[in-house]
């Protein structure tokens, strides 16, 4: 009898008769659910990283064909243009009505070349440093190039590898820029799998919560 009343006091206190209240169990986490977790922040390290998507954030989907339309035109045209110039700057001078100046064709050429790569880099590639990096490193290759092809036209026979120089000093920044890049990405992804498996109890708390 004893044990009645006080069970029936505890359930008055809990606000209603009969009903015993009991503290939520520990939330439990599978395998896959915390490497889903763990994914989902890397992409979103991914995107702050490469800013992949947010070029385009908040455009519909009109508003990004015609961007993407614009620019894969403009790049079109500096390579077609850049590549007549580099490889014919004879014919391209008759086409502009220009005087034909070989060497200097060819360099615009080569610019442009770079230009319309970079454009089209930009629409799959959102790591701003690399895309410039990379444009820089086929430009000023090609110009080396252009110099050192060149030298019975005129210039100083040390142009061109101090050009190339500079493109091999661009192409190491490049790689360590990519390296670290990539390097914090995965340092980004460990962080988030062990934050998620704080989440996750022990053994010894999946076996209460079951029983």
């Amino acid at each position: 009898m004893t044990g009645i009343l006080r069970f029936m006091a505890v359930s008055r206190r809990s606000g209603r008769a009969g009903h015993v209240t009991s503290r939520p169990g520990p939330v439990v986490l599978s395998g896959e659910e915390i490497d889903g977790r763990a994914n989902a922040a890397m992409a979103a390290v991914r995107r702050a990283a490469e800013g992949r998507p947010g070029m385009l954030k908040g455009h519909n989907g009109p508003a990004k064909f015609f961007i993407g339309l614009a620019t894969v035109v403009g790049a079109m045209m500096m390579l077609v243009f850049g590549v007549w110039m580099r490889i014919d700057p004879a014919s391209f001078a008759e086409f502009a009505q220009f005087p034909n100046h070989i060497h200097f064709l060819h360099d615009a050429g080569v610019f442009q070349i770079g230009i319309g790569l970079m454009m089209l880099c930009a629409l799959v590639w959102g790591d701003v440093l690399s895309i410039v990096l990379i444009g820089f490193f086929v430009t000023n290759s090609l110009h080396a190039v252009n110099h050192a092809a060149d030298l019975e036209l005129g210039g100083s026979p040390q142009t061109w590898w101090q050009l190339g120089l500079v493109s091999l000093l661009t192409l190491a920044g490049l790689v360590v820029h990519r390296r670290q890049v990539g390097a914090a990405q995965a340092r980004a992804k460990a962080e988030a799998r062990a934050e998620a498996r704080t989440t996750a109890p022990s053994a010894a708390q999946r076996s209460r919560v079951r029983m």
